[in-house]
C-alpha cells in the first residue's frame, strides 16, 4: 500500500490515541452505494432496518490490522488518524476499491469442463452463480455447449460508500 508518507506523520503525530498504520481496529461499517442502498452493515440494527438482516449473521465491530491488505486501498487510508468513536463518511473510487473490470477475465468455456457443478445441480445458464474457492462466478451467457463466465469481482467499477464508527484501537 502507498501512502504518503509526509501526510501519514502529521496526522500521526497530532493525537497519540489515534489510528496508525499497523494498528489493530474495530469499526462498524455501514456499507451502501451511490443510490443509498445498504449492501452491508457490521451492526443489526440497521441491518434490519435497511432489510438486509441475516439471523445466521453475527453482528460485531469488524477487526483489522490497518496497512496489511486485508481491506481495501482507501478503507484502510481513510481510517488513519480516526479517533475512538469518531464517525466518517468515506467514499472509494473504483480504482481504490475492487479495480476497474477487466475484459480478459470474461472467458468462454466448453460446458463439459464444468461437469462437477451440473452434477452438483445447478444449471448451466445466464444468470446462474457458481461457487467456487474464489468466490460466486456468474454466467453472462450460455447456448447449447458453451458458457460465457465473468471472472471479475462484482464491485469492480462501482463507487462505494461507508460509513465507518471507529470503536476500538490496539497498539
Amino acid at each position: 500500500m502507498v501512502y504518503n508518507q509526509k501526510k501519514l506523520q502529521q496526522k500521526q503525530s497530532k493525537n497519540e490515541r489515534t489510528v496508525k498504520i499497523w494498528d489493530t481496529v474495530y469499526v462498524d461499517y455501514i456499507w451502501f452505494f451511490t443510490d443509498g442502498k445498504v449492501f452491508d452493515t457490521s451492526i443489526e440494527e440497521e441491518a434490519k432496518k435497511s432489510g438486509i438482516y441475516n439471523s445466521a449473521r453475527t453482528y460485531k465491530p469488524l477487526k483489522f490490522v490497518v496497512g496489511n491488505w486485508q481491506m481495501i486501498p482507501c478503507f484502510d487510508k481513510w481510517v488513519i488518524g480516526m479517533t475512538v468513536w469518531q464517525t466518517k463518511q468515506i467514499t472509494c473510487q473504483p480504482h481504490d476499491a475492487y479495480g476497474e473490470c477487466d475484459e480478459k477475465k470474461i472467458q468462454k468455456v466448453k460446458k463439459l469442463q464444468l461437469k462437477q457443478f451440473e452434477q452438483a445441480w445447478y444449471k448451466l445458464e445466464k444468470w446462474t452463480k457458481l461457487p467456487t474457492q474464489y468466490g460466486l462466478i456468474e454466467i453472462i451467457d450460455s447456448d447449447e455447449n458453451t458458457v460465457t463466465l465473468n471472472l471479475n469481482n462484482p464491485m469492480c467499477w462501482k463507487v462505494l460508500n461507508f460509513k465507518v464508527i471507529l470503536r476500538k484501537i490496539e497498539k
